[in-house]
């Protein structure tokens, strides 16, 4: 079976003192994980993006500066990767193009994938991906073609790789909690539109405790707010452009900011949180997560400081809701958006029988289903260990594997049906390699769904090498194996170079 190389993804997103960093923020992250699985990963955008956003320029992906009309940016996009005889996937996070630009791109992308926060705007798009947690594939009837593959809520939102690295950490931190407040993370943006961090700061002056601001250099008030951590009482530190928010978030006991994509990063990291509402889409966002319990919602309108000071008093006061708080944001976002939106654009391989294999990220109310195959009759003959574990071990081992950010388990479906487990453990990083292993299902054994799952495994993952352990008896894993084109390197072990 031919594998897919690696595939190019151009992102059509700005930033700037008028409309924040959260677009190219969230492109970022989705990037830097195309990145890591050996895709590659490219900026169109404007020069005032350019300046006013380090974190860009840091990520050292290519940058293509456009200096033309609006009108104009289609053509100027394909001719600059025409040229170099790429047909790229298009992902565009911008409310200034729609269903005009978008349907120009056509005829030279493969795909074109469109974030949104509002179902208002028309598209024509291929992919679609509204991270809110109250959107709905219903939201978007009558503004998609129908053929739109439509991704919907926070299990899709895009974070950054920084913080599933440090979420078990934090998420331990919050088991943990100190009684009394300590140290507070306040954030509203990259610019601080509209100006919430001063009132804010001058609200935990009087608090006496550590306080890390983050904010962008692009902020036009930034000399304000500069004078204003100085003037805390307690320990306080000005972070601008910073590449330790995840850091930051974990180390803190409470956050303060926006509804935007910084929402759902604390969310991941399990930080109690008060949200305030720094843009309209932002909306939805900060009344779902005040419902479910994972924030507190403050009206930046009507006696912002006074509500601050009493709902900051509330979380000092009361440790049993800021635990309560912090286990509702965890489970609302897990942070392997980016992932999900990468297997989206892959999509699938069909077996010889005509069935559609796809994968999803495995989650923790797969734990029976995964018991139930991994406990069948001679399921763990060829296995490390081949006793089946208790019930209670087996969900402590899958709560642990999925805090691991480096291991990767996924779900293989056949026809959307849930018929084994494909995982890829760390091997070696510095090589870009790692040990992957497949379970079938007993009742889709003998279907060609293990081997279309090997090749699908290379189209979502070009970049690793994969190394398989397979014991010397194990005589269909070694057939298997070997016709997924790895080479034998010893009498266990197979490897398959990255397919770059």
């Amino acid at each position: 079976m031919s594998v897919a190389m690696h595939h190019s993804f151009v992102f059509r997103a700005d930033a700037g003192p008028g409309i924040g960093a959260g677009h190219v923020m969230r492109c970022l992250a989705l990037a830097q994980r195309l990145n890591d699985a050996g895709h590659y990963s490219s900026f169109a955008c404007r020069q005032e993006t350019v300046e006013s956003l380090p974190a860009l320029a840091r990520s050292g992906m290519p940058i293509l500066k456009l200096s033309c009309s609006e009108y104009d940016e289609p053509e100027q996009l394909h001719q600059f990767w025409n040229s170099r005889g790429i047909r790229p996937f298009l992902v565009v996070d911008h409310y200034d193009r729609g269903k005009d630009f978008e349907k120009l791109c056509k005829p030279w992308t493969q795909k074109i994938l469109v974030f949104e926060d509002l179902p208002v705007r028309i598209h024509d798009c291929d992919l679609l991906l509204d991270a809110s947690p109250t959107a709905s594939i219903e939201d978007y009837d009558g503004l998609v073609p129908k053929k739109c593959q439509i991704l919907t809520g926070p299990k899709y939102a895009l974070i950054r790789q920084e913080f599933l690295a440090i979420k078990k950490r934090s998420l331990i931190f919050r088991h943990d909690m100190n009684d009394r407040l300590i140290r507070v993370f306040v954030s509203f943006g990259s610019v601080d539109g509209k100006r919430m961090l001063l009132p804010t700061l001058k609200v935990l002056r009087e608090k006496q405790v550590g306080v890390d601001v983050a904010v962008g250099r692009a902020a036009p008030h930034l000399e304000l707010i500069r004078q204003m951590t100085e003037a805390q009482l307690g320990e306080a530190k000005l972070h601008i452009d910073t590449d330790s928010v995840a850091e930051l978030m974990a180390s803190a006991d409470i956050g303060i900011g926006a509804g935007g994509i910084t929402a759902l990063e604390r969310c991941v990291v399990g930080l109690p949180s008060l949200i305030c509402c720094a843009a309209d889409n932002q909306r939805r966002n900060i009344d779902a997560l005040s419902k479910i319990g994972a924030a507190l919602a403050i009206d930046a309108k009507a006696g912002f400081e006074k509500i601050l000071n009493s709902s900051l008093k509330y979380l000092q006061d009361n440790i049993s809701e800021r635990i309560n708080m912090a286990y509702k944001a965890a489970s609302i976002c897990d942070g392997l958006g980016a992932l999900r939106v990468l297997l989206a654009c892959i999509g699938g391989m069909s077996t010889q029988y005509g069935q559609m294999i796809t994968f999803r990220p495995a989650e923790y109310s797969d734990a029976k289903l995964i018991y139930t195959w991994q406990s069948s009759d001679n399921m763990r003959i060829y296995f490390r260990n081949p006793q089946i574990p208790a019930w209670n071990e087996h969900k402590k081992w899958l709560k642990e594997k999925l805090l691991q950010h480096q291991s990767i388990l996924l779900i293989v479906l056949a026809d959307c049906v849930p018929a084994g487990l494909l995982r890829l453990e760390p091997f070696d990083e510095r090589y870009a390699q790692k040990e992957i292993s497949i379970l079938i299902a007993p009742e889709h054994q003998g279907k060609g769904i293990a081997g279309v799952s090997l090749s699908l495994a290379e189209a979502v993952f070009p970049g690793i090498g994969f190394f398989a352990e397979v014991l010397p008896d194990n005589l269909g894993s070694h057939q298997l194996f070997s016709k997924a084109g790895y080479n034998q390197k010893s009498e266990t072990w197979f490897f398959r170079s990255p397919r770059l």
